[in-house]
């Protein structure tokens, strides 16, 4: 019987007869046959891998109910994995004493043997459309066509492309392949990259061959002991993933975002937003302050000429600043993990925080209200501008902080206050030893070391993280986006040079300082003589109001979520492929969840990345049925969870 707990109990039920079909298979000496069965078997491991990681991520008890892992479900879940384990292993062993009765030297003569060498050597969790595999010249010889023949997408080989002609080494045999600079795209829509011996990193053109969703895996397939050195392998693995930030942030966030935003509604009534700020900033020179360990060569001449700018540091930045005795205009924080933990500690305990203004996003934790600022200046989170409870808490036109990184959200923000130029200072985006300038700033993250470089201020190569790069490449974007209105400044000392800024010293060339310093400037004070005295809090009403059509929407969503879920359990239990019910409560859910800046829209992108990722190594209509059941349900808990929040925040509103 099917359950409406997810996909997990059907997909191994599937995965089960698979292993089971491909035993009878093999014993009847069909060996073409068993291989499709545990091709498939590899990929719907693949995706159950996947799924338990988002579940593990998720860590909520709704959804942990939801997919099925209550005390009972988790142990049968537990004997499912056991029992597939189990029925894997039985596959495999036949595959190696085959092997080890034949010999490796008698298989590499024939293309069976090639395949059954194949057999053994790619994992039992693999997804051909997502999975990289990495070849040298010498294995590709053997396994390119018939990695290709049984649906490899992606595959990198190293050694085999020959600069002179822009071509693959002739020693491969490849027919029907048409050209193209430094990849081939077969007529499967395979993508093969080649790398010569001297560069093991990818380019940017490289890079677009890479299916984006789920990070994939990235495996030398090879029958040789350690063909590649274990460097190469780690550099190019680093090189990939770095193209998955933004998608590793999406499989976490946006619930975290979400709930914590509904809990602090009943604080951010009473605050100003950023908006009010248009008058300290609008015409200014600003200046973003970062915690990168170049900070400390630049605290001189920070001081020295403070007065021509008004400063926005990141809070990492102020136990330094502070030590020196500068006193920021603001501070700027996007953070929304708890910063009392013991990891993290990252508000100072420093009386000076008390003549700092914070601006802070609405999804932070409820501890950085607790924090002793001067003042909170509320900041919206891009993603979901535009849906009635912004409207209520910001109106109808909010500057918007745009970026994953705290200094692109500040510049970003910046620019759209209207400020004539941005100055960074300290945002090294490089590696030299420690995380950031203060001893008392940590990193929790054990990622320093992913062998990856950058193209440094002084032209040389630098260590960096793949968050680095996202985050620079996010810097870059805004530049061009205020290229016409705002100059973009990076005075940072060592770091990485930033594409589409003008790079020079803080000293009297650089415009703001030229232009003369900030009229009546007296540290500390952070200007906010400038704002308007009148201060008009958001109106109770309003924002009830604006609840209740959050509540509308997310009840309508359930609701169609909850249908299409029935009518999928449906379809799989009397094995039907009539999809006319099944398509019109689609477009009904696609129609309720496309409003502006939908927040259950933005709450579900981890089911949904996960679901797309899904999708595209489905080989049956059983197969999508399954994938979406999940998505679907995912959805309708999303919402119920999202009801549940907003119910319990409405009683705590002030009247």
């Amino acid at each position: 019987m099917w359950q409406h707990k997810g996909m997990y109990k059907p997909i191994f039920t599937v995965l089960a007869e698979l292993y089971a079909e491909a035993k009878q298979l093999l014993a009847a000496g069909d060996l073409a046959g068993a291989r499709v069965y545990t091709d498939k078997a590899r990929v719907l491991r693949s995706r159950i891998k996947q799924h338990v990681k988002h579940l593990r991520e998720m860590s909520t008890d709704e959804w942990s109910a939801r997919l099925g892992f209550d005390d009972q479900t988790a142990l049968e879940y537990s004997q499912l994995v056991k029992s597939t384990n189990l029925e894997w292993q039985q596959v495999r062993e036949w595959w190696v004493s085959v092997i080890n009765s034949i010999g490796i030297d008698e298989l590499l003569r024939s293309d069976e043997g090639v395949d059954l060498l194949l057999d053994h050597l790619i994992p039992e969790v693999w997804d051909f459309k997502h999975d990289i595999a990495v070849l040298t010249e010498r294995d590709a010889k053997l396994y390119l066509t018939p990695l290709i023949r049984r649906g490899q997408s992606v595959i990198i080989v190293y050694g085999a492309f020959d600069h002179r002609s822009g071509e693959p080494s002739e020693d491969l045999d490849l027919e029907n392949i048409s050209p193209t600079q430094n990849e081939h795209i077969f007529p499967n829509q395979a993508r093969i990259v080649y790398l010569d011996d001297g560069n093991v990193s990818l380019d940017s053109d490289q890079l677009q061959l890479i299916n984006k969703g789920q990070s994939p895996i990235v495996l030398c397939l090879s029958h040789i002991p350690n063909s590649f050195p274990i460097d190469f392998l780690k550099k190019l693995n680093a090189d990939i993933q770095k193209e998955f930030v933004s998608e590793r942030s999406l499989s976490r966030w946006p619930i975290i975002f979400s709930e914590q935003l509904i809990e602090n509604i009943p604080r951010a009534i009473g605050l100003r937003p950023v908006s009010d700020l248009g008058a300290v900033f609008r015409d200014g020179h600003a200046m973003v302050v970062s915690p990168g360990p170049s900070l400390l060569l630049s605290l001189e001449k920070i001081k020295k000429f403070r007065q021509y700018f008004k400063v926005m540091a990141l809070v990492r930045s102020l136990p330094v600043l502070f030590d020196y005795g500068i006193i920021p205009d603001f501070a700027i924080m996007v953070d929304a993990q708890d910063h009392s933990e013991k990891h993290l500690d990252l508000i100072p305990r420093d009386p000076l925080l008390a003549k700092v203004p914070l601006l802070v996003t609405d999804f932070t934790h409820r501890s950085t209200f607790d924090a002793n600022f001067k003042e909170l200046f509320l900041l919206p989170g891009a993603p979901i501008m535009g849906c009635p409870l912004y409207d209520a808490i910001y109106g109808l036109e909010s500057p918007r902080a745009e970026g994953s990184g705290v200094a692109s959200c500040a510049v970003s923000l910046l620019a759209e206050l209207g400020v004539r130029s941005i100055t960074l200072v300290g945002q090294d985006l490089s590696l030299s030893g420690t995380g950031y300038a203060s001893a008392q700033q940590t990193s929790i993250r054990d990622d320093e070391h992913e062998d990856i470089t950058c193209l440094g201020i002084d032209g040389s190569r630098l260590p960096t993280k793949s968050d680095y790069l996202f985050f620079k490449t996010e810097l870059e974007m805004i530049a061009k986006t205020h290229a016409d209105n705002v100059s973009m400044i990076n005075c940072t000392e060592v770091g990485a040079l930033l594409e589409d800024w003008q790079h020079m010293a803080l000293d009297r060339a650089h415009p703001a300082i030229f232009d003369g310093p900030e009229k009546d400037f007296s540290p500390g004070t952070a200007h906010l003589t400038e704002l308007a005295d009148a201060f008009n809090p958001v109106e109770i009403s309003s924002v009830t109001r604006a609840i209740d059509l959050e509540v509308r929407q997310l009840e309508e969503v359930k609701a169609i979520a909850h249908a299409l879920v029935m009518e999928l359990d449906r379809l799989l239990a009397e094995e039907s492929n009539d999809v006319s019910v099944l398509e019109a409560l689609e477009q009904n859910l696609l129609q309720a969840m496309s409003t502006e800046g939908s927040l259950i829209s933005f709450y579900t992108m981890p089911a949904k990345l996960l679901a797309d990722t899904s999708l595209e190594s489905v080989e049956s209509l059983t197969e999508n049925f399954m994938v979406s059941l999940d998505y679907y349900g995912s959805i309708s808990a999303g919402a119920d969870r999202l009801i549940d929040c907003f119910d319990q925040v409405t009683g705590s509103l002030p009247r």
